[in-house]
């Protein structure tokens, strides 16, 4: 880690070094991120982010902001969570002898509730109940999308594979090899912005890199996407189960 200093304090920071030829910075709920080519140095980072302080220390303001104003998610019995961009009430049932003893626990939707059938309803267990649930449906929503748009597109290549990640500081990725990562978090999005980030990393296997043609690309299937991805950019802090 590295710092930054404005006003007294400091800001802390995290160098990521790929085969890219540009340099950007990302600030985002999870801290300061600086994408940078392999052969810059650490030096000329830190004088390009002196640069940017001050913006960088806005932008970390205006999330603290939205995350003050933001309500943390009520896992008890009658509260609400978000699914695919709408609200959901939260409904714990004391699973029955038979599940208890095996130590089993299931979630299912039932309506508008998310029900949790479990025998322990600690904050602890039921936390991690809620992320495997979420977790799963991503999983079985982002392929039914992938599926979905490699059937009527071509993106010049078959995907490999596709995994489901808690990443910090992307909604997705697409490597050389052709696999898909994408957050878990996004199923929590309307599905409108999680379909953008599917059509965002698909047309990776076109261009892999963010060039006016990759846009073209996007575009071309999501005639919308400048404004899915500026909601992203503005309410991606708020798709949490913190």
């Amino acid at each position: 880690m590295a710092y930054l200093e404005y006003n007294g304090m400091q800001i802390e920071y995290q160098i990521i070094k790929s085969k890219r030829k540009t340099i950007s910075i990302r600030v985002g709920k999870e801290g300061v991120f600086v994408h940078a080519p392999q052969r810059l140095s650490n030096i000329k980072i830190a004088k390009l982010l002196e640069t940017k302080t001050e913006w960088i220390a806005k932008k970390l303001e205006e999330i603290q902001k939205v995350k003050d104003a933001t309500p943390r998610v009520d896992y008890r019995d009658g509260g609400f969570l978000t699914y695919r961009g709408k609200e959901i009430t939260l409904k714990l049932v004391m699973a029955d002898e038979r599940m208890q003893q095996k130590n089993l626990a299931k979630a299912y939707l039932e309506q508008n509730c998310l029900v949790l059938e479990t025998g322990n309803q600690s904050l602890e267990a039921i936390k991690q109940l809620l992320e495997q649930w979420y977790r799963m449906q991503a999983k079985k929503r982002i392929e039914e999308r992938v599926h979905y748009y490699t059937h009527r597109y071509d993106f010049g290549k078959q995907v490999n594979r596709i995994v489901i990640k808690d990443q910090k500081s992307r909604w997705g990725s697409c490597s050389n090899k052709c696999n898909l990562n994408f957050n878990f978090r996004l199923i929590l999005a309307p599905d409108e912005i999680l379909d953008y980030v599917v059509v965002h990393e698909l047309c990776h296997l076109l261009h892999m890199n963010h060039s006016a043609e990759f846009w073209r690309a996007v575009e071309r299937i999501r005639p919308n996407y400048e404004a899915e991805r500026d909601w992203l950019r503005q309410n991606g802090s708020l798709l949490s189960l913190d």
